[in-house]
């Protein structure tokens, strides 16, 4: 399946940040005092409709002129954050606030040179687009990414060791972007690198036939996700000249099994539609996601990876 990629829309996702401080907002404020200095505070001479020769003008004295001299301040200082918060809208964010950067300044492809680098992994780039990790995807430490998945999806330490071990430290998020490493064809949401789009970038109609595999119209379990797994090799085999997986399976089953424990957070092998739409299609830790109760094991993890092959197969 080819399908369409999907493009993000730069102005949406600025809108969608939350508790940023919108510069739209300061804007409107800065004109608001602008306006009183024009219309409800005009400049006179205390107690002289002009000042004439002889008089002193008490205008710098007033309290008025104070008001006026503070507003204009206030108006100044207004439009200044308002600049700053439109060139760099992530400087007002927060960890755990959503920003996904977009257009040319950001790209998966390994040893990319843009402002923000992101990764064919779904989780590791909703991290990012929340500040868990680097916003723009460089420098990612051992430390920070344990922190970020223990306390995010609740792994526990052994099974984040074991993900640990699968990169260097630091490093950055297109690391993972390098064909047959960790990146592999056959992907749940992403074009085979065969065809040569972004590893980033998501394919939407990829997307949707994931989402449309739920049985019951509200969740995803190990038998629609294992029918995915073997329905991407078959697509892959019939349209990739250079499909190659089998190397890979255990790395995608690994993933898939994830897609589950980390996504669902439910102890039952599941996900919601919901949830799953909002990390596979914009990368977002959707306000409904609740992360596992108790701390996710690599013996867990192989326990899902059979299931799903068990699934894939049949």
């Amino acid at each position: 399946m080819f399908g369409v990629q999907s493009s993000t829309d730069c102005t949406k996702e600025l809108l969608a940040v939350d508790r940023i401080v919108h510069f739209r907002d300061l804007t409107k404020v800065a004109n608001a005092c602008m306006h009183m200095l024009t219309f409800e505070f005009p400049l006179r001479c205390t107690g002289h409709e002009k000042a004439g020769a002889g008089t002193t003008s008490q205008a710098s004295h007033t309290p008025h002129s104070l008001m006026v001299s503070f507003i204009r301040s206030t108006a100044t200082a207004t439009f200044a954050i308002a600049s700053i918060a439109a060139a760099n809208p992530i400087s007002t964010l927060e960890t755990g606030d959503y920003y996904r950067p977009c257009g040319d300044k950001v790209s998966g492809v390994a040893g990319t040179d843009t402002i923000y680098h992101r990764s064919p992994c779904p989780a590791l780039n909703a991290l990012a687009n929340h500040g868990y990790l680097p916003r723009d995807g460089l420098n990612i430490t051992d430390d920070v990414l344990r922190d970020a998945l223990m306390s995010v999806f609740n792994l526990d330490e052994e099974l984040t060791q074991v993900l640990l071990d699968l990169v260097p430290s630091p490093f950055p998020l297109d690391y993972l972007s390098i064909h047959n490493t960790l990146e592999h064809d056959a992907s749940l949401v992403h074009t085979d690198a065969y065809f040569g789009y972004d590893p980033a970038s998501i394919n939407a109609t990829l997307v949707e036939d994931l989402m449309s595999r739920s049985i019951d119209g509200l969740t995803l379990g190990v038998a629609e996700i294992g029918a995915a797994r073997a329905d991407r090799l078959a697509e892959c085999e019939a349209n990739n000249p250079e499909c190659a997986f089998g190397n890979h399976s255990t790395m995608a089953y690994t993933e898939s099994a994830f897609f589950l424990l980390g996504f669902g957070g439910n102890g039952n092998e599941s996900v919601s539609v919901e949830i799953a739409r909002s990390f596979m299609s914009k990368e977002r830790i959707p306000d409904c996601f609740v992360a596992s109760t108790s701390p996710i094991t690599l013996a867990e993890v192989q326990t899902v990876v059979g299931e799903l092959m068990v699934a894939a197969s049949s």
